[in-house]
């Protein structure tokens, strides 16, 4: 059974959307969840971020994870054609017009680097002078410093929410902070690692 807990389905997505900022660690997610029927088939998966690429790879990532897991779903990026506005009445019409039995909204909540400049080491080149034998100092000698390395370390924080299109509710939501990560590649994968496995575990997908 699946249980009505908030009535303004579009409301809601359109709240969340209104809310979203411009946009080897540790990964750590908690939620509630407050469904208890079938497993999902057909989502619309929404990722909200300042960078359309980064979004895009996310959303791509995300359906392709959903696949193995017999899930029939489609990035918002593909569903409208590209870079346009995320918006109530364009996910209204995906929903009603795609048979969607949810949509699921990633967005970025909180975003920090942390960078570290770690120095180069010092070393000695040698240079040979031939200007004679009776020359008192045969080489020169160059420190060269090794360039210093900018090691930086991202940290973000997620929230995901899936809104039940028949109930017309917000039936789970987490929030995942995944931190220590050097390229947002790794953000993007372990962010997306995470949601499936809650997912999973919660019933919402096989």
């Amino acid at each position: 059974m699946r249980r009505l807990r908030h009535s303004g389905f579009l409301i809601a997505l359109c709240a969340v959307l209104a809310g979203c900022p411009a946009s080897t660690g540790t990964v750590k997610s908690s939620g509630i969840v407050d469904y208890d029927g079938a497993a999902f088939t057909n989502i619309l998966v929404i990722g909200v971020a300042q960078s359309y690429n980064g979004r895009a790879r996310f959303e791509r990532l995300l359906v392709s994870k959903l696949a193995e897991h017999n899930v029939a779903a489609v990035a918002y990026y593909r569903a409208v054609g590209g870079n346009k506005p995320i918006d109530r009445a364009t996910i209204r019409q995906l929903v009603e017009t795609e048979g969607f039995d949810a949509v699921l909204i990633t967005r970025v909540l909180n975003r920090e680097n942390e960078a570290a400049v770690k120095s180069g080491s010092i070393a000695t080149k040698t240079t040979r002078m031939d200007e004679g034998a009776l020359h008192l100092f045969r080489y020169d000698y160059e420190e060269l410093n090794e360039p210093e390395t900018l090691n930086v370390n991202m940290s973000v924080k997620l929230s995901s929410e899936v809104f039940d299109v028949e109930s017309r509710s917000l039936v789970w939501a987490i929030e995942s902070n995944i931190s220590r990560k050097e390229i947002v590649d790794q953000l993007v994968d372990d962010a997306v690692k995470t949601i499936i496995e809650r997912l999973q575990k919660d019933g919402l997908i096989d």
